[in-house]
């Protein structure tokens, strides 16, 4: 049972490309290896936070640029005001003529209502009640 294991040592030793086969390991001791281990934690964090600051500031640089996109579309300040100050002025003399048009409004859709409740209470049996959604919007 000998042989085969000395064959063994002798195709490894073989396999080397000539180094020793009494040649053992590197010894590391445990001082070492922690400090080893430390060492790596510590640069797998520092590459962490390189990674996001620099997601970081891509993220500001992009937002500036969002910025800066936003502003060239918008209009002059002296058009805002402009619109801002004809606005003012035709709200005071609309606000009377949208108070009288809803007037009218309210009194068409009055006499329309019970109308169609005439016509549905003929049409339905008395436990359904047709209704359009679209007269319901406009209670609402």
């Amino acid at each position: 049972a000998g042989e085969p294991r000395e064959a063994a040592v002798m195709a490894a030793a073989a396999f080397s490309d000539g180094e020793e086969s009494d040649e053992a390991p590197e010894e590391v001791t445990f001082e070492r290896a922690r400090e080893a281990a430390a060492e790596e934690r510590r640069l797998v964090g520092e590459r962490t936070r390189r990674e996001k600051a620099v997601l970081k500031e891509k993220r500001r640089h992009r937002e500036e640029l969002f910025k800066e996109q936003k502003k060239r579309k918008l209009l002059p300040e002296n058009v805002l005001e402009e619109l801002a100050s004809t606005q003012t002025s035709t709200n005071s003399t609309t606000d009377e003529q949208d108070q009288n048009v809803e007037d009218e409004v309210e009194n068409q859709g009055n006499s329309e209502k019970d109308s169609e409740e005439e016509i549905l209470a003929t049409r339905c049996p008395p436990n359904y009640m047709a209704v359009r959604l679209k007269d319901q919007e406009l209670t609402n």
